[in-house]
């Protein structure tokens, strides 16, 4: 499947990944699971505690469009599709619903 990655370094591409071990090399070790209501944003869940030095101020942004006050994102993120608990690919409906909660991402998005 494919998912949108947002680095900590505001770079975003798609990547491929089809197993556990394909998502946490994206995210750089053990993965929690965010819920967005219309997708999942994927983390590394222990960034914050190793103090990892680079908030993802995308990712950030993107979550608190959603709860009114979240920590801060550190590192690099996944977002993909939920149906029913099952991750699925990126698609062209969580685009639309992640430009409709915060229109500024039409920059970075333009392309994906």
């Amino acid at each position: 499947m494919q998912l949108l990655k947002i680095a900590a370094n505001d770079q975003i591409s798609k990547v491929e990944c089809t197993t556990l071990d394909d998502l946490q090399m994206h995210v750089g070790g053990l993965i929690e699971f965010v819920d967005l209501q219309f997708c999942s944003l994927i983390a590394n869940e222990e960034c914050l505690l190793s103090n990892f030095p680079s908030v993802n101020h995308i990712a950030t942004i993107i979550c608190s469009s959603v709860y009114e006050t979240y920590m801060p994102i550190v590192g690099d993120v996944l977002i993909a599709g939920d149906d029913e608990g099952e991750t699925t690919s990126f698609t062209k409906e969580i685009k639309e619903q992640l430009l409709k909660r915060v229109p500024a991402l039409n920059i970075v998005l333009s392309n994906y």
